[in-house]
């Protein structure tokens, strides 16, 4: 049984009634505090008042389905860093990847146990715990950034949309610049253009978590945004000459 998960705010959207009533009993026996929706629109609703740490979701749902949910909370800046773990009885690989690619967190079939359920709720809160504590600590060393308000808050934005296929309108309006504001200022202080200074993010990122231990290249290449691991591996050998296996055996050396 897992210990110490007290009062973690849970917010399930789930349409079945049964599973989510057993959902619901099984988790107040570990004294989470949990809200349940039927749908996405309800769990909308439910968001504003209250603000989980932590979104369970079906994917197949009447009314708006778990993708649209998911979609619509990271258009908006007080819900988009919220851990999001999808439920579904989806079992294709492509259904999986295609929720991971878009940014959740994690993708669990059903029927699943109960225990694995909370040991991935808690292991995504505590990932992100590490990373905001972390926040500060990741370095750049071929971008030389220097802290300046226009590199942190793009930095920032980086780093909390890390696993999501953004578009940039998103990242310039964050910025409160127009596209092509914000292409020349990049282009003037770093000399490349925004997809690929995005791209030497992510790969620093990707870093920073083999650095960690991380060992799957599949996982690390999600992780960090990448929508296939065979773009991850190419992308990472042009930037440091050396595959992504091969970069993790020289950290194992050190």
């Amino acid at each position: 049984m897992v210990n110490n998960l007290i009062k973690i705010k849970i917010l399930l959207v789930e349409d079945d009634e049964n599973i989510a009533h057993t959902l619901i009993d099984y988790f107040q026996t570990l004294d989470f505090l949990i809200h349940w929706s039927s749908n996405g629109v309800a769990g909308l609703k439910s968001i504003k008042t209250f603000v989980p740490d932590v979104i369970v979701c079906d994917l197949m749902m009447p009314v708006m389905n778990g993708e649209e949910f998911y979609k619509t909370l990271k258009k908006n800046d007080s819900f988009n860093s919220i851990p999001f773990l999808i439920i579904s009885a989806d079992s294709s690989i492509d259904s999986k990847l295609k929720q991971l690619r878009l940014g959740a967190n994690d993708y669990i079939i059903k029927p699943f146990k109960f225990e694995e359920l909370v040991y991935k709720i808690k292991n995504l809160l505590d990932y992100k715990d590490t990373i905001l504590l972390d926040k500060k600590q990741i370095k750049f060393n071929k971008l030389n950034l220097n802290l300046k308000t226009f590199e942190n808050h793009l930095d920032e934005f980086l780093l909390e949309n890390i696993m999501s296929n953004f578009d940039i309108s998103l990242l310039a309006e964050h910025l409160n610049m127009s596209n092509s504001t914000l292409d020349k200022t990049i282009r003037k202080k770093f000399r490349v253009n925004i997809s690929t200074y995005v791209r030497q993010f992510r790969l620093e990122y990707a870093i920073s978590l083999m650095n960690k231990g991380f060992e799957s290249i599949t996982e690390i290449a999600f992780q960090s945004g990448f929508s296939s691991a065979s773009y991850f591996s190419t992308s990472f050998k042009k930037y440091k000459s050396k595959t992504p296996k091969e970069y993790i055996k020289t950290i194992k050396v050190k």
